[in-house]
């Protein structure tokens, strides 16, 4: 008794710290376990908050900076930073990573296609050329809300290597550039795309997952044009409350006849699989617990028990399901792929039973909107209900339209008014009282006589 009245005086400090640190000196029963795990969670979410309020002030800030040198800039932030708004309302019932804005960077999209770019292009040079200078410079007092910039390092991409991923064939000799700024311990990494890609494969894409596809700029929060359903505003946001994620990558239509290809041609498409299973499926370690498409997906399990036969990496790590049936880990896949054991052998196969090897797909299709279903019966109008409890009366409603009835005849015979005689007064239902109101100056002197 005296240990929860301990517990209960605790609430009135002010630092979750001190909280902590308090309940370390009580015995650590399982209700104190609980509350020390409470204040831990709160510290936690006190410091993202915090740091995404940072990363606001600083995006704004630089974004209002930028458009005064780059006038026709339209700047667009898209990407992990966007996502982390909508999950930021949902956080409390979530598990570690969910609405965590730390460690991820802002991605930015600078000019709406090329041609704006080119036509601001020396605006743009000015601008990269002054953040470079910043950089280098300690001296100067220039800074984004307290964060200064620290370095400015070019990310451009003049080459594609057989092992990137299929996103960097669209960023291919696209201006892109890396902006670090720095308060005290706090980074903040701009990711900075000069233009974006027009290819429809780039829109593909570049929207990976549903839950990546919101973009905000000055006008607003939109999503991506990309045509599909899973890709709208409403089903992203109940992607995103309900922790799972759509992708229409079209992995399926590009295995199609993938036994027939060449190796070289096989190992292309093998390492697009593995790169894209090891670094963009991240997203099931930031609280996401499932991926499904509306078309075929790559099948896959999470391996969280087994060491893997083929590496001897010890779990978790995703496998992928093979057309025999076996699945195989994105390690093991990696090395059977990329280091061939016979300069005799163009073929893949299976390290179980030696079928060519080839990947599974299957149908997952995402969870829609919950909506009603529409009665069997045509919907009723509000004339075939009974009304049950009247909040006007008969009297009241015949009163009211003898009153727009006699204003509508004013208006379209102004001229024979004095010809015409006026409607007859309806005769009520039953008597009821006139309004004050409406009391002439007759009705007022007839009462004072009669009262003398």
């Amino acid at each position: 008794m005296d240990s929860l009245c301990s517990i209960c005086i605790i609430f009135t400090m002010d630092s979750e710290s001190a909280h902590i640190d308090y309940l370390l000196t009580l015995p650590q029963t399982e209700e104190v376990t609980n509350i020390i795990e409470y204040f831990k969670n709160q510290i936690k979410f006190k410091n993202q908050t915090l740091h995404f309020k940072d990363k606001f002030n600083v995006l704004m800030s630089f974004i209002k900076f930028s458009k005064s040198m780059c006038k026709s800039a339209n700047i667009n932030i898209y990407g992990s930073f966007v996502r982390n708004i909508i999950e930021k309302i949902f956080i409390s019932t979530s598990e570690c990573g969910y609405g965590d804005p730390i460690n991820h960077d802002i991605d930015l999209i600078f000019y709406k296609n090329k041609y704006e770019y080119e036509l601001d292009k020396k605006n743009f040079d000015d601008f990269i050329s002054l953040m470079r200078i910043v950089a280098n410079n300690s001296s100067i007092n220039f800074n984004f809300y307290d964060f200064k910039v620290v370095d400015v390092i070019e990310k451009t991409i003049d080459k594609i290597e057989q092992n990137d991923g299929i996103q960097k064939e669209f960023l291919l000799n696209i201006p892109h550039y890396v902006i670090m700024l720095k308060k005290d311990n706090i980074k903040i990494k701009i990711d900075l795309i000069v233009y974006k890609n027009d290819n429809i494969n780039f829109t593909t894409w570049q929207n990976e997952f549903n839950i990546n596809c919101l973009s905000i700029n000055n006008n607003g929060i939109f999503t991506s044009q990309y045509e599909k359903e899973s890709y709208g505003f409403f089903d992203t946001i109940y992607s995103i409350i309900n922790k799972f994620a759509v992708s229409n990558l079209p992995f399926n239509y590009m295995f199609c006849g993938f036994t027939h290809k060449l190796r070289k041609d096989k190992i292309k498409l093998l390492n697009q699989v593995i790169w894209f299973m090891a670094y963009r499926m991240k997203i099931l370690n930031i609280g996401y617990t499932e991926v499904f498409s509306d078309i075929q997906f790559i099948d896959y399990k999470i391996e969280r028990d087994e060491i893997c036969d083929l590496s001897g990496n010890e779990p978790p790590y995703i496998s992928i399901k093979l057309d025999c049936g076996h699945y195989i880990s994105i390690m093991g896949l990696a090395g059977l792929t990329n280091i061939k054991t016979s300069e005799w052998s163009e073929s893949i196969k299976c390290p179980m039973c030696r079928q060519d090897l080839n990947i599974a797909f299957n149908n997952k299709i995402p969870p829609k909107i919950k909506v009603p279903l529409q009665p069997e019966k045509e919907l009723e109008t509000l004339d075939n209900y009974e009304i049950n409890e009247k909040i006007i009366s008969d009297d009241n409603i015949a009163y009211i339209n003898h009153i727009l009835k006699n204003q509508s005849l004013n208006n379209h015979h102004q001229q024979n008014i004095l010809t015409n005689p006026p409607l007859p007064q309806p005769e009520p239902i039953r008597r009821t009282l006139p309004l004050v109101g409406r009391r002439t100056r007759e009705d007022y002197l007839n009462l004072d006589n009669n009262q003398n």
